[in-house]
């Protein structure tokens, strides 16, 4: 599983560094709530 995330994390990172930056701190901003909601449950 962890593995799995790993992978998906790494994707979106290089998707992202294609992106602009805007785009970058609004992902970066929900991938920040993501953990937290992970961590919290």
């Amino acid at each position: 599983m962890s593995l799995l995330t790993t992978y998906l994390i790494s994707i979106l990172n290089i998707l992202i560094f294609k992106l602009n930056t805007n785009i970058k701190i609004l992902y970066i901003k929900l991938l920040y709530y993501i953990l937290n909601y992970c961590i919290i449950y």
